[in-house]
């Protein structure tokens, strides 16, 4: 460390001064402060669900590393030293691909309750369309996370190529604000993708069209929007089994119609309490965050005190607190179906 600290220049020195200068160490500790509270909120409300254990993990990863990001920075309004100022960024840019983690792991399990909802609803004709989707999921699943694993390296990597002199200055300039970006936003777009697929899953015309024909639709949507989703959920959970899915009784299907309905009405509640405003969240939080401490960027006005706590903590707190609502989850209590092969298709 020594070795690097002599090799910082006086003028990044008398930036980082400049900088943090209007900075307060009361407001970054009130920062820190908070995201404790969130993690204690947060661990309280999703440790009940086993389920999403990996949705809790990243958030409570994340808070713990904006914790760490709002104590150096605290730390810088003494300290003023370059070093430090750089590794602030680093565990900045190091904690921002565990919200979008949290987002990602969200959408995955809502994914697969479409999926199990619809295959319920309309049997093993829907197999074949339910194999290919869960394994682009899984195939989603892994290629996010590694990208999200390189952005998260790359924000601890860059505290080395901007500390040490030495380094190529053209290498250095590629691990800069722009291949950070674009995977941020690559990423936040795939989640919107996954999103709308499933939305489409929901809405597929075929089962429009098929809801439409059955004579009980209109009397079973009228029951529906009268009462609670989740009531008819709780009663008739088993609705939808392999037995019943090749039943031509009426009223059997229409009670299946019913049930599939309010699973629906259910699954897109989440789209507008949890998805549609984390999602709104995050964007104008990375649209906004600095990432890469470059000379031009220490004196830029967004990185304001004033500014840049309300527009990059307050944004994310308000997307944890969102999160932390007891019922965002509650669409994993929707029950599903394990169709079996037909016995014409299993071994003699």
């Amino acid at each position: 460390m020594t070795t690097i600290l002599a090799t910082t220049s006086p003028s990044l020195s008398q930036s980082v001064s400049l900088l943090v200068a209007s900075w307060s160490a009361v407001g970054a500790g009130i920062t820190a402060l908070l995201y404790f509270c969130a993690i204690a909120g947060l661990g309280f409300v999703t440790s009940r669900k086993w389920r999403i254990w990996r949705v809790t993990l990243a958030l409570l990863l994340f808070c713990a590393t904006r914790i760490a990001t709002f104590v150096v920075r605290a730390l810088l309004v003494s300290q003023k030293s370059p070093v430090l100022y750089i590794t602030y960024q680093a565990i900045l840019l190091a904690g921002t691909p565990l919200l979008l983690a949290a987002l990602v792991e969200s959408v995955l399990l809502w994914s697969k309750k479409v999926d199990d909802s619809t295959l319920t609803f309309v049997g093993r004709d829907g197999l074949s369309l339910s194999k290919i989707y869960l394994a682009s999921l899984g195939w989603y699943h892994v290629l996010v996370t590694i990208v999200l694993a390189v952005m998260a390296l790359l924000g601890v990597l860059n505290t080395y190529f901007l500390l040490t002199n030495d380094s190529n200055p053209d290498f250095q300039s590629s691990w800069r604000r722009p291949g950070y970006v674009i995977m941020e936003f690559a990423v936040w777009g795939t989640i919107v993708l996954v999103a709308l697929l499933g939305v489409w899953r929901l809405h597929k015309p075929t089962f429009r069209d098929s809801l439409m024909r059955t004579k009980g639709y209109e009397l079973a949507l009228e029951q529906v929007r009268r009462g609670d989703p989740g009531g008819y959920l709780a009663q008739n959970a088993s609705i939808g089994d392999a037995s019943s899915l090749g039943s031509g009784d009426p009223s059997a299907y229409a009670l299946r119609v019913e049930v599939f309905i309010g699973k629906r009405r259910i699954l897109q509640r989440v789209l507008y309490t949890l998805f549609i405003p984390c999602g709104i969240l995050v964007l104008a939080r990375m649209a906004f965050a600095p990432t890469v401490v470059t000379e031009e960027q220490f004196n830029d006005p967004k990185l304001n005190e004033g500014i840049w706590l309300p527009m990059v903590a307050g944004l994310e707190l308000i997307a944890l607190v969102i999160f932390a609502i007891p019922s965002q989850f509650r669409f994993l209590d929707i029950e599903g179906v394990r169709l079996r092969p037909l016995r014409s298709a299993l071994p003699s």
